[in-house]
């Protein structure tokens, strides 16, 4: 029970995804994406479904490539160990045609510093390249749907990917039973810096970010209503006046100080500090 999404824009990928974990007695909370090194190259993850099978494939990828041995063909590596784990786990299980919650599927982003920076998405055996973005997990066709009028953008910003990831998260947290918690953003950069975003902040952006969309179905809903047609340039008037105020109140609490904790750079390749295994973007939490 998950919603996952993961963008690609000029400078990097971003990852995103619900921090909600269900069973049939109980719910808890924590992450659902992380990173680890390969030699000079990082490999970000996000993962949706039966989170014991993901957490183990991802942990089988970060034991057998982690480490300072830089591979030469990294992604048929990690695409061939996800292919034998979900056989073994999964595909061998005897409710795998039966069961749908023992499937799962990831989201995996592979940065080579100064080279390349590409964004995957398995299914089942399958890991496919991801020319834009790629939602997984139960919130996948309301975030599929939500995305759709964005893609006449030419190529994502990172803040336009920040914006629909939040968007996205926000609307499936609330509509798509299942998925919850906090939201939790990763990013990915082309130099292989490695950001986390603070959870206050996406909170922030996802209050403002539902304001405006509420004040659009209000306006939507005058527009539609032929007999207040005469009325229309007042609800306009006020939308813009509403819209106008809460740019501002977003505007006003992006102080730069508070801009300088949006963002927790867990990685940085320029840095001599080794990344911290108490970092959100460690595999070695106990989900």
């Amino acid at each position: 029970m998950t919603i996952a999404v993961g963008f690609c824009f000029e400078g990097g990928i971003l990852l995103g995804a619900d921090s909600q974990y269900e069973t049939y007695t109980m719910r808890t909370y924590g992450a659902k994406m992380g990173f680890f090194e390969s030699g000079k190259s990082v490999v970000a993850f996000a993962l949706a479904g039966h989170s014991r099978f993901a957490w183990s494939a991802i942990n089988k990828c970060q034991e057998k490539l982690g480490g300072p041995i830089q591979k030469q063909h990294l992604a048929s590596e990690i695409e061939t160990i996800l292919e034998n784990e979900y056989r073994r786990n999964v595909l061998t299980h005897p409710a795998a045609t039966t069961d749908p919650t023992i499937h799962y599927n990831c989201l995996i982003a592979i940065c080579i510093p100064g080279k390349s920076i590409s964004l995957y998405s398995t299914h089942e055996t399958a890991m496919n390249p991801v020319a834009e973005y790629e939602c997984i997990g139960i919130g996948e066709s309301l975030a599929q749907f939500l995305i759709g009028p964005s893609r006449t953008i030419k190529r994502f910003s990172d803040e336009d990917a920040l914006t629909l990831a939040a968007q996205v998260l926000d609307a499936t947290k609330i509509h798509v039973p299942g998925c919850g918690g906090h939201s939790m953003v990763l990013v990915l950069r082309t130099d292989g810096t490695v950001d986390f975003m603070a959870a206050p902040a996406v909170e922030h952006l996802e209050k403002h970010l539902k304001s405006f969309d509420d004040e659009v179905r209000k306006l939507a809903l005058s527009f539609g209503e032929f007999s207040r047609r005469g009325e229309f340039d007042g609800d306009l008037q006020r939308f813009n006046e509403n819209v106008r105020a809460s740019l501002h109140d977003w505007e006003k609490a992006a102080t730069p100080e508070n801009l300088k904790r949006t963002f927790l750079r867990v990685r940085d390749p320029n840095s001599t500090k080794p990344t911290d295994p108490r970092d959100p973007g460690s595999t070695t939490t106990d989900l």
